[in-house]
């Protein structure tokens, strides 16, 4: 027995002396908090590391210049005057060696700063894709009367009857919504056409308004009406969404809703700067 404990303790002694101090450092992690670094087990958001603390140094400059300038005497002064060179060259290789260790080192932490909250926002929508139907989650025997038994079927069916109701809602304010903006889009093509004729009959007013103040001008006289001003255009109805034909307005349904609202008022816009431009360019011809 003796024998074979001396054994392994040499054989342990002759393990650890083989290691390097770099591998004897990551061993010794798996004792601290950054263990997450040296395990299996996969990284998750919450594990973290110390801040990174970096050294304020002072800028380059030169030193000992009037001892480098100064003539030496004799051979001792210029080996001193020489060996002082030498170290001023390493301490400042130095400093820059640090200067960039330390560069590395925050754009280092700038990347895990941004890795970190996409990990995080990975185990988000994982967490909420997550449904499972198991009642019996820590695997311990359980008999079917217990209170918690009962009440996570009664959790688990309420739940079910949720979403078929959910379902069935959506389901009809889907089809409610896609009658509605049927019924929107000929309205919308109805009032385009209106307010394109609208637009025509005002352009022809105005070239004949033109023509009528080009001769006036050539007879050194007023024209005899003024210029027509443009009729109101017909504003566009509201668009209607999903969510008005739903009693608890999803979340999910919130992105389309904008998208929506965004189209629409690209619409107004985009019909109002044609309109826009067209007044501008009869301004220009006034002029």
């Amino acid at each position: 027995m003796e024998e074979s404990s001396e054994a392994v303790t040499i054989a342990a002694s002759d393990q650890s002396s083989s290691y390097t101090p770099v591998q004897q450092a990551l061993a010794s992690l798996a004792t601290t908090s950054a263990s997450f670094l040296v395990l299996d087990s996969p990284i998750l958001s919450t594990s973290k590391l110390l801040p990174i603390l970096t050294t304020l140094m002072s800028p380059p400059t030169q030193r000992d210049t009037m001892i480098l300038d100064a003539e030496p005497s004799t051979e001792l002064e210029a080996k001193l005057q020489e060996a002082l060179c030498i170290s001023s060259a390493i301490v400042e290789a130095q400093k820059k060696i640090m200067g960039g260790m330390q560069a590395q080192t925050v754009l280092q932490s700038i990347y895990l700063e941004g890795m970190w909250g996409q990990l995080q926002a990975q185990e988000v929508k994982k967490a909420k894709k997550r449904k499972t139907r198991k009642i019996n989650m820590d695997r311990q025997v359980k008999v079917l009367t217990q209170d918690d038994i009962i009440k996570g079927i009664q959790e688990w069916q309420d739940c079910q009857d949720k979403m078929v109701e959910d379902a069935a809602t959506k389901k009809q304010a889907k089809e409610k919504y896609t009658v509605v903006m049927v019924i929107w889009k000929v309205w919308e093509t109805d009032r385009k056409e209106r307010n394109l004729t609208l637009k025509s009959k005002w352009d022809e007013d105005v070239r004949r308004w033109s023509v009528e103040r080009d001769s006036a001008k050539f007879d050194h006289c007023r024209p005899r009406w003024t210029k027509p001003k443009m009729p109101l255009m017909e504003k566009a109805t509201r668009k209607h969404v999903l969510a008005d034909f739903t009693v608890d307005n999803p979340s999910g349904n919130g992105d389309d809703d904008d998208d929506d609202e965004e189209e629409e008022e690209e619409e107004e816009e985009e019909e109002e700067r044609g309109i826009q431009m067209s007044i501008d360019g009869d301004g220009d011809n006034d002029q």
